[in-house]
């Protein structure tokens, strides 16, 4: 069932949302886009233009098409923007799923989403491992560098310089993102 809200419909604008959150990386250059709390780390706006681009540009060059699933198993830090705004500028659906599910709950993610990859960070990539093997994802990156049965996730950084798939993508029909409900009233659902 839907439910519509009382408000006037929101516009929605006719580019991808990488497209939308980058349209004014040129501009803003070298101030900060992101910013990790914990480290300070930081990426500027020209840096996360750049990043998505490249990644963009890797998903496509290893056979990635638009409507294709990229699962994201990772807590908030800067790079996941890369892969998110990645993926979606190459036309490619990102599920996000949540750091404390077990190996189970995210094998059943990745199966109920149909993700053809998967980009973990290092601390969870035991669990990763176990529900990929379990659901036949072959495509395992990292975050992180060394992580045993997992390419750095800085080979899609790095990978294809600033080629941009050239994708064209419907706002109104396009998947984007296919988060997961919490599951309070059962398994978690897309939605």
């Amino acid at each position: 069932m839907i439910f519509r809200s009382p408000h006037p419909p929101v516009a929605i604008p006719e580019v991808s949302l990488a497209e939308f959150v980058l349209a004014h990386a040129e501009r803003l250059g070298e101030k900060p886009a992101l910013i990790d709390g914990a480290t300070g780390h930081a990426i500027s706006y020209r840096e996360l233009r750049r990043g998505v681009q490249a990644v963009a540009g890797s998903l496509t060059a290893r056979g990635f098409r638009k409507g294709d699933v990229l699962a994201v198993y990772s807590h908030n830090i800067p790079e996941y923007a890369y892969a998110f705004f990645g993926a979606v500028l190459a036309g490619v659906a990102i599920t996000p799923v949540n750091p404390l599910f077990t190996a189970s709950e995210l094998s059943s993610q990745l199966r109920d989403a149909g993700a053809r990859c998967l980009v973990a960070a290092p601390a969870l990539a035991e669990s990763a491992l176990e529900a990929a093997n379990e659901c036949g994802i072959r495509e395992l990156y990292s975050f992180g560098e060394g992580v045993e049965g997992f390419t750095p996730f800085t080979e899609l950084l790095d990978g294809a310089g600033d080629l941009h798939p050239g994708v064209e993508i419907d706002p109104h029909s396009d998947i984007c993102a296919l988060p997961y409900s919490s599951g309070t009233t059962g398994l978690p659902k897309g939605v």
